[in-house]
């Protein structure tokens, strides 16, 4: 599984843009918003994912790979 999404790291923005792209969204809905890396990862940890890798990519963004364990 990959995910490509901007994330929070310990809480915390990675870039002012993020900052005010999450208020954006949760402007819209209160349930929108940037995640924090560590409550995605827990959350597919559950559902039988261990993640591999973490690839920073262009606009302060992340790719996030997961492999499905057996």
């Amino acid at each position: 599984m990959i995910l490509y999404w901007p994330f929070k790291i310990y809480n915390k923005h990675t870039s002012k843009s993020n900052y005010y792209f999450d208020n954006s969204l949760k402007i819209q809905n209160n349930l929108w918003g940037i995640k924090n890396l560590e409550e995605v990862s827990d959350e597919s940890m559950k559902n039988g994912f261990s993640q591999e890798n973490i690839i920073s990519m262009p606009a302060n963004n992340f790719s996030i790979i997961y492999r499905k364990v057996s």
